[in-house]
């Protein structure tokens, strides 16, 4: 197991010197200022505490669900859901200490053994389609069609509109729905595509880009369109609503530039994308990070057109 964590230490290392120290310093300050302020809010309410375990567990058997080096583990060492266990753990023992501080030692608890539960659930097979079956999606909207079949999408979707429903009476709740549901649907674009499936399509850069954000935010809009609704006909209002819904359009538009500004390498542009999600989080907490947030669309409109240009075979 020390082995295994010096191993893994190090590959880290490795990400963080190709990821660059002034991208590093930048991301790490936002994802710190974004994470400590969430769990703070969580930490202190006695029912948003239980958040912190939940969407602990999420993240890690999202992340342990995409691991390229499941086989191989499995293959030499027959105990690695223990070594598994204990990585998951030490990420998220920060999370647990804010927790712990607060006096909140139950969610603490359930933190840890929910993470470290996470190498003995099952992962989903790789289901291939019957003869004839359609799909809800496009096929080339590939994401969408395989998060809605190996990552649960009916399940998650529903789950989410079920809790809207229920607490109809709060348009936070709905809020937080859509939020949730652009989180899982950022997670679905977090791999990235083989090089021949890459501008094979369109008949430029240009057009390739636009076709994917254009997919993108359609499918999106038909499926948040109930939190919506939900929480506009509440309490709050439709321009909150309205600005909520741009508001996850900018960010959706954001991560798939990011996506590909650093096509393909898998680390950079999960990396980045969360440095999206994170600089868009802090505009909730401080509007001057709205000049930033916008001021990156730029240099990533650039920077995956310089990138893609690379892999076209006209």
């Amino acid at each position: 197991m020390n082995a295994y964590l010096l191993l893994r230490l190090r590959i880290l290392r490795r990400h963080l010197l190709e990821l660059g120290w002034w991208r590093l310093l930048l991301l790490g300050a936002m994802l710190l200022a974004v994470s400590s302020k969430a769990l703070l809010t969580a930490a202190r309410h006695p029912v948003g505490q239980w958040v912190v375990p939940i969407l602990g567990m999420w993240l890690c058997l999202s992340a342990h669900w995409r691991r390229d080096d499941l086989p191989f583990l499995q293959a030499v060492a027959p105990t690695f859901r223990q070594w598994l266990a204990v990585e998951y753990a030490l990420l998220l023992s920060p999370a647990a200490a804010v927790l712990l501080a607060h006096g909140r030692v139950g969610a603490a608890v359930l933190t840890m053994l929910a993470v470290a539960a996470v190498p003995w659930l099952p992962i989903p097979a790789v289901r291939t389609r019957k003869q004839g079956r359609s799909s809800l999606f496009r096929a080339e909207a590939f994401e969408w069609v395989g998060g809605w079949r190996q990552g649960g999408g009916m399940l998650v979707w529903l789950g989410l509109f079920g809790v809207a429903v229920w607490q109809h009476q709060l348009p936070l709740v709905a809020a937080g729905a859509a939020v949730l549901w652009l989180l899982w649907v950022l997670s679905c674009y977090g791999t990235a595509e083989p090089s021949t499936m890459v501008l094979t399509a369109a008949r430029g850069v240009d057009a390739f880009l636009w076709r994917r954000v254009w997919l993108l935010w359609a499918y999106y809009l038909l499926t948040a369109t109930p939190f919506l609704a939900i929480m506009a006909v509440g309490s709050a209002t439709w321009v909150s609503a309205l600005g909520l819904l741009l508001w996850n359009l900018a960010v959706l538009a954001g991560a798939l530039l990011a996506k590909y500004a650093f096509y393909p390498n898998a680390f950079l542009s999960l990396t980045i994308q969360v440095g999206v999600v994170a600089l868009g989080l802090l505009i909730v907490l401080n509007t001057v990070y709205g000049a930033v947030f916008v001021a990156a669309f730029p240099v990533l409109l650039t920077k995956s057109r310089r990138r893609l240009a690379a892999f076209r075979y006209d």
